[in-house]
């Protein structure tokens, strides 16, 4: 097997059109394939060294994230944290600290079974990417649809949910830390003037690649038209276990409308209850 270094997104797309050729960057993904005896390529197409590919760029109201960017990066950022939470606590549940250090965002998207794609799904991110035809940037739900090879991912692009969002996180693996998902569910719920306007829902998890659960957006039976809905309701809804998670730092807290919290039930009846 050889390595080959490209100088240039250019070079790297010549490259792969040699026959036989893999991307590679952190490789954590690679090495997931080679231990399961999958077959080994003739030629590694090291993309490491294009320069342009890392870093956390804010753009307006969004974020442009090199495909390059570790995910120890992401989660080392505190901007990320306070302005992608959803994205955050992905993140935090992908694998363990070491395997962070090298995986990039690019490469777990672009392996299309990725921890990270649940959350992106739902928080409507964006693909930039490049091929021999050019540059394209699509939606990452309009992204997956279509056959994979014969591009780079160059970036991800992240819109900053507004001020009056909740969300959720869920992942199950076969152990409590540093497992692929089995199963993972992201969702994040619009409020406007009390009321639910908006519900982005994702699951993925195993070989399959996740899908963007259009049909149980606003129109569900379970958010048609009903205030803003409780923290309770909105994770029986996404199949939480709030109690187990919190402590398991899987499924956090939804984003507060107003100090005295949002979708709780008023006081006269809860007494009768």
């Amino acid at each position: 097997m050889q390595v080959l270094h490209p100088a240039s997104i250019a070079d790297a797309l010549a490259m792969l059109a040699g026959g036989d050729a893999r991307l590679v960057a952190g490789g954590t993904a690679l090495q997931l394939e080679w231990a399961k005896g999958l077959p080994k390529p003739r030629s590694l197409v090291d993309i490491g060294q294009i320069g342009g590919l890392k870093g956390i760029v804010p753009a307006g109201n969004e974020f442009r994230i090199g495909a390059l960017t570790t995910l120890g990066a992401l989660e080392r950022d505190a901007t990320v944290r306070e302005e992608l939470p959803l994205l955050a606590a992905a993140i935090r549940a992908t694998a363990g600290p070491a395997v962070r250090n090298l995986a990039t965002v690019g490469g777990n998207v672009a392996g299309r079974t990725g921890c990270l794609l649940p959350a992106l799904l739902a928080l409507d991110a964006r693909v930039e990417s490049s091929s021999v035809v050019g540059r394209r940037t699509l939606p990452l739900s309009e992204w997956l649809r279509q056959e994979p090879g014969g591009e780079i991912i160059e970036a991800i692009t992240v819109p900053v949910p507004g001020a009056h969002v909740r969300w959720t996180h869920r992942k199950i693996g076969l152990r409590a830390a540093f497992t692929p998902s089995v199963i993972g569910a992201a969702g994040i719920i619009e409020i406007v003037d009390g009321r639910v306007a908006a519900a982005r829902l994702a699951v993925g998890g195993g070989m399959v690649t996740p899908p963007r659960l259009r049909r149980a957006g606003p129109a569900s039976p379970c958010l048609r038209r009903r205030p803003a809905v409780s923290r309770r309701r909105l994770e029986r809804f996404a199949g939480g276990d709030r109690g187990r998670d919190r402590r398991a730092g899987r499924c956090l807290p939804f984003r507060p409308l107003s100090p005295q919290g949002c979708g709780q039930r008023p006081r006269a009846r809860a007494e009768r209850r």
